[in-house]
């Protein structure tokens, strides 16, 4: 699973890690009946480029996400830290422009 993984990913570097010595197992031994491979491994690797956050946006994804996702007591909390994310990108964008 290890290679597969590795061979089909293209925008970042696949790490392994763990008990090694069970990597010639199948994933199937351990997560389902061994007759087939779950349908959610497959769709996991096989996920296009609209999936994939570039590392530098981590930070704005995830405030977003936590924005999107919260209750309407916490919205506001987490609205203001968006907007600060966005403000911090701005003026950074705004310095490096400076400089080019």
């Amino acid at each position: 699973q290890f290679n597969k993984v590795k061979k089909l990913t293209t925008k970042s570097h696949v790490l392994q890690w763990g008990q090694k010595s069970m990597g010639s197992e199948k994933a199937s031994v351990f997560e389902g009946t061994g007759k087939t491979a779950p349908s959610s491994v497959v769709s996991e690797v096989e996920r296009s480029d609209r999936d994939h956050v570039d590392s530098r946006d981590i930070g704005l994804v995830t405030r977003y996400n936590l924005y999107m996702q919260a209750g309407a007591a916490e919205r506001p909390a987490h609205a203001a830290a968006l907007v600060a994310e966005i403000q911090q990108r701005e003026e950074a964008d705004a310095k490096f422009a400076a400089l080019a």
